[in-house]
């Protein structure tokens, strides 16, 4: 038998066992999966050379094969398995628990050093440790922290940046991370936040090679010495946080803040609240000499008053040599190219001087941070750099979406919230369901982040100007100029008196498939009650839709714009006639039916007002199914409305009618939980998919500011699940218990 022909009969068995491998080794990226595969041919080729004399059939030479490798996988096993000899009997009945539970093979040596490792940060509580495990997994995919190339320009230029290093090890004690906040550039762009937490969780991970790091755990230093508000940055420090926190394979021990200037008083309140109690107890603010109290100084730099000097250059040598290596707990991670791996690391000292003084006058060229004043925020966007609006972040996971052929479009169909067949991060409805799941409380409490925390693109002028500052019922609400309702004048003496000024505080609010489907405005002020009803008039609005109640908790929400008695009548500055012809009390809601006249022309229209009674004074309903009637209710009542309408009056737009004015307080909470649901629902209906992600950012492009709080975006998602278990739409979770899912996140 040639040697080609007997190496073709050997490969297909041998692979068959390196893919078995590969199964048994579940955290292997595909990548490595691959290359352990393709090692195949080789091996069998150069055994074939070297023994065709020696054996008589291809039989031997794949037992010889087989024996070879099972003995260097034996040996490299016990070279490899790093804690085996240091746990204690019990401590490795957790191991056997943890692979088992697992299916992973106990005698990977790496599956056996990752599970230690997992159950060091939970005290050997498999459970604990396969739920941190399964966190950390989903942690780093939902922050592209799961394949991290580590020869990307920009991540080797913020490594040698010495923003964020590990401070030397000391036995028996926790390894210590230390951030300098004075080397940040404060300006809160996704791209580069990431760049800075893949050099951070690179070097964690390096650390953490070290097993007594691991049973030590980590105490983290946040060294905000000589640093300006404009090296802040909440979102990072947040996402910081996040990951040290709970779904990172270290006890964190202490997190001390160094030197906390004065205006970081009151961003300390709005962490705290993100805090658990017992993390809370482990956050230290103390001084330069309070620190070298809490931390061994022989492992403190000079500038902190210790006695070490720090080689941040080695110390990067060293991740590498740590991260690169195929045995590590951690390689998998990472993407890197072995032939340009020391080229990369191993600069010399002249060109590491010169890349880091490039890389701090890069900084401080970006060191323009954003005012303070909220009336200063074009200047603020035009620090931060620009993201398209059509292009967030990237959160969701790459999936197929089911191509969805859009309807004919007219103008008053080109919504922003219409679907992109194009668009890889839509959910299914049991899709959503597993995506709820998975990302629990944390994981959605971080999608808003990433929304609250996008730039807004479009001016403010009208509501930046002084003369309309008592128009706006908060300061630090907006309304943007391109989407803001302007109201019109006409030629008569109404016109003569309010056309000196077309602003009121509301804006367009495209709805699915719909195009200023929504009117999203504040709740009148007294001052502004004249304008209301005038933009009521002018839109043709047939319903309003109101979500609060005028007081509450003793406090004025919203004016009394409308009568609230039947038959009672309310003037208008003598040119609206406001009537109540009915008033329906529900448990819910209330529902008044309304006749508005225009004096100057003697003109009436039917309006119903609904207004939603049981949204509670903190948070949000712990059910949806009544907002859920009430948006079901509201479409009704526009409906009969708008068949009314059509048979005196010629309608010319969107099937579906004129906007719904909705509203609250703020115009932004609630009104935009109210739009984020109805469009949501309309959407999974017509199309069979959501994507409550991207289309709460949307509505922001055109209302800043909606779905103002994190609980009222986790209540948008339990809206949508209740309604399609109400619809009977789940094809995997009929029996889904949505109480038990969401019991934890409000």
């Amino acid at each position: 038998m040639k040697t080609k022909d007997l190496a073709s009969c050997l490969v297909e068995p041998l692979s068959e066992l390196i893919e078995q491998n590969n199964l048994n080794d579940t955290h292997k990226n595909p990548v490595e999966q691959s290359a352990n595969s393709g090692k195949v041919k080789n091996i069998v080729q150069n055994e074939c050379l070297a023994n065709l004399d020696n054996f008589t059939s291809a039989s031997q030479i794949q037992v010889n094969l087989i024996s070879e490798l099972k003995d260097q996988e034996k040996k490299s096993d016990s070279t490899n398995c790093k804690y085996k000899h240091k746990l204690r009997d019990s401590e490795r009945l957790a191991v056997d628990e943890f692979l088992k539970k697992q299916n992973w093979s106990n005698s990977d040596a790496r599956n056996w050093n990752i599970a230690v490792k997992f159950l060091m940060a939970r005290k050997f509580d498999v459970d604990r440790a396969i739920k941190l495990y399964k966190d950390h997994e989903n942690l780093r995919r939902k922050e592209c922290l799961d394949f991290v190339d580590i020869d990307d320009d920009d991540f080797i230029s913020e490594l040698h940046s010495g923003k964020f290093t590990i401070l030397p090890f000391l036995k028996n004690y926790p390894v210590c991370a230390l951030f300098t906040v004075r080397l940040n550039n404060g300006c809160s762009n996704p791209s580069y936040e990431l760049t800075t937490l893949k050099t951070l969780i690179y070097q964690l991970d390096a650390a953490l090679e070290n097993p007594e790091a691991q049973r030590n755990g980590i105490n983290f230093i946040y060294d905000m010495n000589d640093c300006k508000r404009s090296n802040y940055d909440l979102s990072l420090s947040q996402k910081i946080l996040t990951l040290v926190r709970g779904s990172y394979p270290a006890r964190l021990n202490k997190l001390f803040v160094v030197a906390a200037p004065f205006w970081f008083k009151c961003i300390v309140k709005v962490l705290s609240i993100l805090m658990r109690e017992k993390l809370r107890e482990r956050v230290l603010f103390v001084s330069n000499e309070e620190l070298r109290n809490q931390i061994p100084p022989e492992i403190l730099p000079e500038y902190l008053g210790g006695t070490a000097v720090l080689n941040h250059s080695n110390w990067l040598i060293e991740c590498n040599k740590l991260v690169t290596n195929k045995a590590s707990t951690c390689s998998f991670y990472y993407i890197f190219d072995s032939v340009k791996k020391n080229k990369k690391f191993k600069m010399s000292n002249s060109d590491k001087t010169q890349k880091r003084e490039d890389d701090e006058d890069e900084l401080n060229v970006n060191r323009k941070r954003q005012s303070t004043d909220i009336l200063d925020i074009e200047e603020k966007s035009k620090a931060k750099k620009q993201l398209s609006s059509d292009s967030p972040p990237p959160f969701f996971p790459n999936k197929i979406a089911e191509k969805i052929e859009p309807i004919p479009f007219v103008d008053y169909y080109q919504s922003l919230q219409n679907v992109d067949p194009a668009d890889k991060s839509v959910f299914t409805i049991d899709e959503l369901v597993n995506h709820v799941i998975s990302a629990g409380a944390y994981g959605l409490s971080d999608e808003f982040r990433i929304i609250r925390n996008l730039p807004i693109n479009s001016s403010i002028d009208a509501f930046k100007d002084r003369e309309n500052a008592n128009k706006n019922r908060y300061r630090d609400v907006l309304c943007l100029d391109e989407s803001r309702i302007k109201l019109v004048s006409e030629k008569n003496k109404f016109d003569d008196q309010c056309a000196k000024n077309d602003y009121i505080h509301g804006n367009y609010v495209d709805g699915y498939k719909q195009k200023n489907a929504y009117i999203s405005t504040q709740g009148p002020l007294d001052e502004t009650v004249e304008d209301f009803w005038r933009m009521i008039w002018q839109e043709f609005v047939l319903v309003i839709a109101m979500t609060t109640k005028v007081y509450e908790q003793r406090k004025l929400k919203c004016a009394q714009y409308w009568p609230l008695e039947k038959d009672a009548t309310t003037v208008v500055d003598n040119f609206f006639e406001i009537k109540n012809e009915s008033v329906e009390d529900l448990d819910d809601y209330k529902v008044t039916r309304l006749s508005i006249k225009y004096l100057p022309t003697g003109k009436t229209r039917k309006i119903v007002h609904c207004q939603f009674l049981s949204w509670p004074d903190h948070g949000v309903p712990k059910t949806a199914s009544q907002i859920l009637d009430f948006i079901q209710l509201v479409r009704k009542h526009q409906s009969e409305c708008l068949n009314e309408m059509l048979k005196n009056t010629k309608w010319t737009g969107h099937p579906l009618g004129p906007p719904i004015c909705v509203h609250c307080s703020a115009g932004i909470g609630r009104t935009g939980t109210f739009c984020a649901i109805d469009i949501s629902i309309n959407r999974l209906i017509d199309c069979k998919t959501v994507n409550i992600f991207d289309t709460v950012n949307k509505i922001r492009l055109q209302r800043a500011q909606s779905v103002q709080m994190r609980d009222q975006y986790v209540f948008c998602y339990l809206a949508v699940l209740e309604y399609a278990q109400k619809e009977n739409l789940y094809v995997e979770h009929e029996s889904l218990d949505l109480a038990k899912i969401f019991d934890d996140m409000f």
